[in-house]
C-alpha cells in the first residue's frame, strides 16, 4: 500500500486467512496475540486487507483469562456457520438472530457423536451465511468437483479407515 501511495504500484487488495483461530488466540500464554487479532479486525479495512477467520465455535471467541477478544464476531461483515450443536446455537444467539428454521437446520447438520468415522458427516459442505445480525441467512451447499471427490474431498477421517 505504501508503494501505491507513492504512485509506484497499482492498488491491490489482499486477503488474510486465519484458520484454527482458537490456536492463534492462545499462542504465547496470554502475551497479546488476542489483542493483535482484535486490532486486525479494527484496522485492516483501511489498509485494503480483508480477513477470513475460521474457528470451531463461537465459544473460541469468549473472553477468558488467556485472551481479551472484544467483539470480533460483532464486527464481522458476515458469519459463515456450519453444523453446530444446540448449545452452540444458544450461545450464537447472543451475536446473531437465528430463525427457528435456521437453528434447526444448523443442528441437523451437526455431526452425531456416535457417527461412524467412515461415513460422511450430515453437514459436510453445508453452511449458513449470515450477512446481517437480523436478516435471514443464506443456506449453501458446497459441491465438490469429481476430482475433489476422487481425491477424498473433505475426508478428515482417513486415520480411522481400515
Amino acid at each position: 500500500q505504501a508503494l501505491t501511495a507513492a504512485g509506484l504500484e497499482p492498488r491491490r487488495q489482499h486477503g488474510v486467512i486465519l484458520d484454527e483461530l482458537w490456536r492463534v488466540l492462545r499462542v504465547g500464554g496470554g502475551t497479546g496475540m488476542a489483542d493483535r487479532v482484535n486490532e486486525l479486525t479494527r484496522l485492516n479495512r483501511t489498509e485494503g486487507v480483508c480477513q477470513i477467520m475460521i474457528t470451531h465455535g463461537i465459544r473460541d471467541l469468549a473472553t477468558g483469562r488467556d485472551q481479551q477478544v472484544e467483539g470480533i464476531e460483532h464486527r464481522a461483515g458476515a458469519l459463515v456457520i456450519g453444523g453446530i450443536p444446540r448449545g452452540e446455537v444458544e450461545v450464537l444467539a447472543g451475536v446473531v438472530s437465528l430463525t427457528d428454521a435456521e437453528a434447526a437446520e444448523l443442528i441437523s447438520w451437526s455431526s452425531a457423536a456416535d457417527l461412524d468415522p467412515r461415513t460422511r458427516p450430515p453437514g459436510s459442505g453445508k453452511f449458513l451465511i449470515k450477512h446481517s445480525p437480523t436478516e435471514p441467512g443464506i443456506p449453501v451447499d458446497v459441491l465438490l468437483t469429481p476430482t475433489e471427490i476422487e481425491w477424498g474431498g473433505q475426508n478428515s477421517n482417513r486415520a480411522w479407515e481400515a
